[in-house]
């Protein structure tokens, strides 16, 4: 808005004063040469006058004088220069020379906020305003088929009812029919900004209709009710709402708004009236999440007191979502049911919160999984298990804690769970150990843990388990984009150290060896290769892990490979060596030092 206008030195400020009156000489002229004998006016020598008059030259600030507007001037040093400018004269002498006081201009599909009408009432110019209205300008209309949300959707009568400009509201008003009003935004903006005076003014210009809603007043009562003015609420309250048709729109329910900022007192006057209808159970449901979501405490306990909910779903899903003990103690005492909010306290690792709902009578057990899941805190864990949570409590898949554990590499979880009795060989519904979990989702801090030998735990059937043997390097080869291999020799080492037996030339076209060399994981080539991997395996395309190492520049990994028997003669199906590749992809210390290894 043009309220709060920046400021500019004196030579802006004559520059623009000058260009001012060049405009006034221009329309001047076109007056004198559009008299009978050339009715046709020469096109003014600036474009869009009229927004120039009302949009540019006020950009040094605006204020309404008697009858015409006044331009102040606030220079750098404070200093006020008032010159008059007879804005009007501008407005009249554009009018009478063909331009089109209704008009606004368009920029692509929006519409600006240049309307003259718009920019008159923005700024309290009442003479301007008064002319254009008279020669057919609207105060009603809005932008069409632009976004609600716009700020430049507003009209001429928004926003002077925005801008408390009480003469030109009435003014506009003068030309208003009921279903502008009822339609329009002005009474929304007057409210949410306080103006009282314009707020009577226009609920006095028409009655409260029943039987449809009423959108310009219920929106007038949902902002002077967030913002907690009383005085607006009583007057609109006493000049009639119909609240009866149900609102599209629910969290903007007058109740709602207040409650979700706090205005006690006014969730007190709304509560305390006796006119029809009552709020909606869902109305004081939602306006107390909306309170509890912000902390207010009072508000909800005065909505609790009502004893008009039952269902208490989303008032507890709020209260643990929101962290607030004391909102949640309320919820609890009025009939909340913890067991199925258990979970997310504990995955917020909310340990007040989990000791809470156990108090209030929560299954432990429900919360255990969730828990191994987290792994936010070993304490919850155990703070389940000491209120009954069974150690091996399953879930829908018939997976122990344990299992959860392992696969989310939650070591501290899964050491609890082992020292309370947890079965390290549980099998879920398609007969998978925690271990296998554990080696399948690359965990090295629950393998580790997890081996059996660590435990005293039979292993022959887990050793034998080809399976898992398969699904881990598949899980290596198909993950590799996405870092499989990142952590795969922390994996393997524990395994390999405790007997465990990998056939890493299986799974797919790709071998494991081939990948790892391609990826540059020198650690990961070095520990198949002490482990059984081929360095002789030829991928699909023919490609062993040398090329695949010299294509991608891996120097340390070809020596490596070179010294372990890599031959750099081998051709992949297209008859390409590794020397190939690395010339080929500008890998020059690479092909040097391929070339030096050639057998003679």
């Amino acid at each position: 808005m043009l309220t709060n206008p920046p400021s500019y030195d004196q030579d802006q400020f004559n520059r623009l004063q000058n260009e001012l009156q060049q405009v006034r000489q221009q329309l001047s002229e076109v007056q004198q040469q559009s008299r009978p004998s050339n009715p046709t006016p020469s096109p003014l020598q600036v474009s869009n006058p009229a927004r120039y008059i009302i949009e540019e030259v006020p950009n040094y600030a605006f204020s309404q004088a008697t009858s015409q507007a006044q331009q102040h001037h606030v220079n750098r040093n404070g200093n006020q220069n008032p010159p008059r400018l007879e804005y009007a004269d501008a407005i009249t002498l554009l009018h009478e020379n063909g331009w089109d006081a209704t008009s606004w201009e368009l920029n692509g599909n929006l519409v600006e906020r240049n309307c003259a009408l718009y920019w008159a009432a923005t700024n309290g110019h009442v003479t301007v305003a008064r002319y254009l209205v008279r020669n057919g300008a609207s105060g009603m209309s809005e932008a069409e088929g632009v976004d609600w949300r716009a700020e430049w959707r507003n009209s001429a009568l928004g926003s002077a009812a925005a801008a408390n400009h009480v003469e030109i509201v009435q003014m506009l008003l003068e030309q208003a029919t009921e279903e502008n009003l009822r339609d329009n935004s002005a009474l929304s903006d007057a409210a949410k900004e306080g103006h009282v005076d314009i707020v009577r003014l226009l609920l006095g210009k028409w009655p409260s209709r029943g039987g449809s809603y009423d959108y310009s007043r219920a929106g007038a009562l949902a902002f002077a009710a967030e913002k907690g003015d009383e005085e607006i609420v009583r007057l609109i309250l006493e000049k009639g709402v119909d609240l009866t048709v149900p609102l599209q729109m629910d969290d903007r329910a007058p109740l709602c708004r207040a409650a979700g900022a706090g205005q006690t007192s006014m969730v007190k006057l709304l509560l305390d009236q006796n006119k029809p209808p009552a709020p909606t159970t869902y109305t004081i449901e939602l306006a107390m999440s909306m309170a509890m979501r912000k902390g207010h405490d009072a508000i909800v306990r005065m909505l609790l007191d009502l004893g008009v909910v039952t269902n208490f779903v989303m008032p507890m899903y709020d209260a643990v979502e929101s962290g607030n003990l004391s909102i949640l103690r309320q919820v609890l005492a009025a009939g909340g049911r913890p067991t199925p909010f258990l979970g997310e306290a504990v995955n917020k690792g909310n340990q007040p919160m989990v000791e809470l709902l156990l108090e209030y009578g929560a299954e432990a057990c429900k919360g255990l999984n969730p828990a191994a899941f987290s792994g936010k805190s070993s304490a919850i864990a155990g703070i389940l298990l000491d209120h009954g949570a069974a150690v091996d409590v399953l879930d829908g898949r018939k997976s122990t804690p344990l299992h959860t554990a392992a696969s989310r590499g939650r070591k501290e979880v899964a050491e609890l769970l082992l020292k309370r009795g947890a079965n390290i060989a549980a099998l879920d519904d398609e007969g998978k150990t925690p271990l296998y979990f554990a080696v399948i989702s690359r965990q090295p801090a629950t393998v580790g843990l997890l081996w059996p030998a660590e435990h005293g735990a039979a292993t022959s059937s887990i050793r034998e388990d080809d399976r898992m043997q398969k699904v881990f390097v598949e899980s290596l080869i198909n993950g590799a984009e996405n870092g499989a291999l990142n952590d795969a020799a922390e994996v393997i080492q524990p395994l390999i150290k405790y007997g465990f037996h990998f056939n890493f030339n299986a799974g797919s076209d790709e071998k494991v060896l081939g990948v790892a060399a391609e990826k540059g994981f020198q650690t990961l080539v070095q520990l198949l290769l002490d482990n059984g991997a081929d360095i002789k395996g030829q991928d699909s395309r023919g490609r062993t892990a040398l090329h695949l190492a010299a294509m991608n520049g891996h120097y340390e990994i070809v020596k490596l490979l070179l010294e372990r028997g890599a031959n750099p003669k081998v051709v992949n199906k297209f008859g390409r060596t590794a020397e190939y590749w690395a010339v080929t992809n500008g890998h020059t210390r690479v092909a040097q030092l391929l070339h030096r290894h050639k057998p003679k």
